[in-house]
């Protein structure tokens, strides 16, 4: 009788462990973790339509250090880049970005910029042309 509760308790503890396997997820794939939170700050709200109220959801810089991002989100859940790029005194105009279950995509046609697994790819015509390692930022400066 012991072992019959023990082994329900057992099962109780681990059902998310449980289900998750017998689903086949894998947890090891990264997801997009916001890197920073709070109201988009008023320099960047500002430039965007109907700013008031936006919300920072994410802030990176290249690892070469040369340019830096901030994705603000509106009250009407529009999603918009700001680039700010070496030397830069301020923040480029938003530029629309959509957001996935793997990251964040901006288009400047013919280009394209995949924000996913602590990378940023840029794509030009549909083909790769770099690749480089984002470090999450927790704020905007």
């Amino acid at each position: 009788m012991g072992v019959v509760i023990t082994l329900i308790v057992l099962l109780i503890l681990n059902w998310s462990s449980i289900v998750s396997y017998v689903k086949g997820s894998d947890s090891s794939k990264p997801s997009p973790t916001p890197s920073a939170s709070g109201p988009c700050p008023k320099q960047l709200a500002a430039k965007l339509p109907e700013g008031s109220g936006a919300k920072l959801v994410a802030a990176y810089s290249r690892e070469t250090g040369d340019e830096r991002y901030a994705f603000c989100r509106t009250k009407e859940e529009k999603l918009f880049l700001f680039l700010k790029q070496e030397g830069g005194k301020s923040y480029l105009s938003p530029m629309p970005a959509e957001e996935s279950k793997s990251g964040y995509l901006v288009r400047v046609l013919p280009a394209s910029y995949r924000f996913r697994d602590g990378e940023i790819t840029a794509y030009q015509d549909g083909k790769e042309v770099w690749k480089e390692k984002l470090v999450p930022e927790s704020s905007v400066d």
